[in-house]
């Protein structure tokens, strides 16, 4: 598996004590603990942020400054809602949360509380579950966010 650089680690430092409300990690690496010789070893350190609305633009301009690229198809953190629909048949938390990368980190960024906290649930069942494998974590996470069976 692959470290993180320091400079990554600073930086999430500042995203933790000047940016966010709450963070978890998140992502198979954190939730497979011991994951079998089958499985491929995770690569990517994943991390949810609960961030506040009204920094968006410093924020996405922190971001940018430090060479995060967004990776969400769906737009940016000026395009999230903190009080777009999640759950159920027809939901789409498109609008829910935003992806940022570098290097192997992948920052994932919320407005919406109760989405934070729902995705911090699932995050946390999944790996005292240990699932391994990655359509149970889908469907996991797919009841417990998005109140989907």
């Amino acid at each position: 598996m692959a470290d993180l650089s320091e400079a990554v680690c600073d930086e999430l430092g500042v995203l933790e004590s000047e940016w966010s409300v709450k963070w978890i990690k998140t992502g198979s690496r954190f939730i497979c603990t011991n994951p079998p010789v089958a499985m491929e070893a995770p690569n990517d350190w994943d991390y949810l942020f609960l961030m506040n609305r009204e920094d968006k633009e410093q924020l996405e301009e922190w971001l940018k400054d430090h060479d995060y690229v967004n990776e969400n198809e769906y737009g940016t953190l000026n395009d999230l809602d903190a009080n777009a629909p999640f759950q159920g048949d027809n939901a789409n938390d498109s609008n829910t949360f935003c992806s940022y990368r570098k290097e192997n980190v992948n920052v994932l960024i919320t407005f919406n509380n109760f989405y934070f906290d729902l995705f911090s649930k699932a995050t946390l069942l999944a790996r005292n579950l240990n699932l391994q494998n990655k359509i149970d974590r889908i469907k996991l996470f797919d009841a417990i966010v998005r109140n989907i069976y």
